[in-house]
C-alpha cells in the first residue's frame, strides 16, 4: 500500500535558509572512511531495476515536496545503460518487513541521535554521465528536509555536519571513478568543436573568445541539478566546485511548488491562436530564445505545449509561446514572444501543461504537486509563478562539480 503524503500547498512552510556553517578550518580533519558506504544500483532501461526504483521512491515519498526534483526524475525514467542510483541505504531490505521508515545500510538500522530524533544522514542520488553536458546528477539528502538541529553540544552538531560532508564527498569520489561513456550529444559536441576550429582558422581572435560553456564539455566537469541550498553549501565547503560555479544569490533559483488540483482552468486563448505541441522544426527557434543550452534529443523526449497562430498562419507557423515538462517534471523553457506578452499566455501554457502533461506521474495517495524554478532576480517570472498559486519554498542551484578536485578533499 502506498504511503500517503498529506501535504497541502497552503501548509507548505518555507524552510529557514540560514544553516549552521562551519569553516573548513574549524572542522576536524576528515578521518579515514574505510570501505565504501554507498551502494550502486544500475537503472537499466528494463523491468529488472523496478524493485530498487520502487524502494527509492518509497523512501523519498514522505519527504515530498523537498524531495520532489529527484522523486520526479526517477518517475520520468529515460534511463540508459549507464544510469545509476547511489545511496547509503540498503534499498533491498528497506521495506522487506515494514512499509515505512528507512534503514541505514551502514549499521543495519536507523540509529537515533541523542539530541534530536533524526536518523544518521543518508542520501539517494541519480547519476548518468551519458547525458553530459546536460544535468548528470540529481540528489536528495536527509539533511535537506531536517537539518541537524542546534545543540547544547557544538561538538555533536559539528560531528553531524562532518558525517554529511563525508557522505557527499564519497558521492563525488564515486562519480569521479565512473567510466565516461560516449555522450548522448557527442555528435553535436563534435560539430560545435569543428565549427569553432574552422572559425578560428579564419579569425584567430575567435579562438581566444571566452566561452562560458566550454568547461561543460570536459569529461571531468559534471553538472549537478536542482541542488538544495544546504547541499550546495556542502559542495562549496568540500571545495569541489568548478571555477564557473558559485553558491550565491545571483546563481540561486527559487523553487515554486504548485498544488495542481487547486489551479484554476486556463483562460481561453485570444482570438486567432490555438493550442499545439512543440514541433521539431521549431527547436532551433527555442534554443535561440534560451540562455540555457537546449539539446534536440532531450527536447524531443519531453512533454510540451505551444500556442500557435490559428491554422499555423503567420510567416512560418512558428509558435508564439511554449513550455516543456523537464526531466524532473519542472516547467522549463517557458517563453512568450515579446509582441505577445501581457496577454497571460505564460500563465495559460503553464497551467495547461501542469494539468494535462503531468497525468502519468500521479499516484494514489500522493498529493498532486508540480514545481518550477525561477532564477533569482527574474521578477516577471517570479510574479507569474506566485500569481498561479506557486509557493516559493526553497532555493536551489545548478552547479558544475570539478571531479579532478575530488582527490583533494
Amino acid at each position: 500500500m502506498a504511503c500517503r503524503s498529506v501535504i497541502r500547498a497552503h501548509q507548505i512552510q518555507k524552510p529557514a535558509l540560514a544553516i549552521l556553517f562551519w569553516d573548513r578550518g574549524n572542522l576536524p580533519e576528515m578521518p579515514y572512511k574505510g570501505p565504501s558506504k554507498l551502494h550502486r544500483h544500475h537503472l537499466a532501461p528494463s523491468d529488472s531495476s523496478q524493485p530498487i526504483l520502487d524502494a527509492a521512491l518509497r523512501v523519498l515519498r514522505p519527504h515530498i515536496p523537498t524531495s520532489i526534483p529527484l522523486y520526479r526524475r526517477l518517475q520520468f525514467g529515460r534511463f540508459f545503460p549507464d544510469s545509476l542510483l547511489f545511496t547509503n541505504l540498503d534499498l533491498g531490505a528497506t521495506f522487506a518487513s515494514t512499509g515505512t521508515g528507512a534503514s541505514n545500510g551502514t549499521d543495519g538500522g536507523s540509529k537515533q541521535n541523542s539530541h534530536h530524533p533524526h536518523e544518521d544522514p543518508w542520501l539517494i542520488a541519480f547519476v548518468d554521465r551519458t547525458c553530459r553536458p546536460e544535468t548528470e546528477v540529481w540528489i536528495f539528502g536527509s539533511w535537506e528536509d531536517s537539518r541537524p538541529a542546534s545543540s547544547p553540544s557544538p561538538t555533536a552538531t559539528r560531528e553531524e555536519w562532518q558525517a554529511i560532508d563525508n557522505l557527499v564527498a564519497e558521492l563525488v569520489e564515486a562519480c569521479r571513478d565512473l567510466p565516461v561513456p560516449r555522450s548522448l550529444h557527442q555528435d553535436i559536441l563534435d560539430a560545435q568543436q569543428r565549427q569553432q576550429q574552422e572559425a578560428g582558422d579564419t579569425d584567430p581572435a575567435l579562438m581566444h573568445k571566452p566561452n562560458p560553456f566550454a568547461s561543460a564539455r570536459l569529461p571531468t566537469i559534471q553538472l549537478w541539478g536542482a541542488i538544495h541550498s544546504t547541499t550546495a553549501s556542502v559542495l562549496e565547503r568540500l571545495d569541489v566546485l568548478a571555477e564557473t560555479s558559485k553558491v550565491n544569490e545571483t546563481s540561486a533559483n527559487h523553487t515554486f511548488i504548485f498544488d495542481v488540483p487547486s489551479l484554476a482552468a486556463p483562460a481561453p486563448l485570444p482570438e486567432g491562436l490555438e493550442w499545439g505541441e512543440v514541433q521539431r522544426e521549431h527547436f532551433a527557434l527555442i534554443r535561440s530564445k534560451s540562455e540555457i543550452p537546449r539539446w534536440d534529443r532531450t527536447m524531443a523526449s519531453l512533454p510540451s505545449l505551444a500556442i500557435y497562430p490559428a491554422g499555423k498562419g503567420g510567416d512560418d507557423g512558428a509558435p508564439v509561446a511554449w513550455a516543456f515538462i523537464g526531466l524532473d517534471t519542472s516547467v522549463t523553457t517557458l517563453h512568450v514572444e515579446p509582441e505577445w506578452r501581457g496577454r497571460r499566455l505564460g500563465k495559460a501554457v503553464t497551467t495547461k501543461l501542469f494539468q494535462q502533461g503531468m497525468q502519468r506521474f500521479w499516484e494514489d495517495g500522493v498529493q498532486r504537486l508540480a514545481h518550477g524554478y525561477v532564477v533569482m532576480g527574474n521578477k516577471a517570472s517570479e510574479g507569474m509563478m506566485k500569481s498561479l498559486g506557486g509557493i516559493d519554498t526553497w532555493k536551489c542551484y545548478w552547479l558544475r562539480v570539478d571531479l579532478e578536485k575530488a582527490g583533494n578533499m
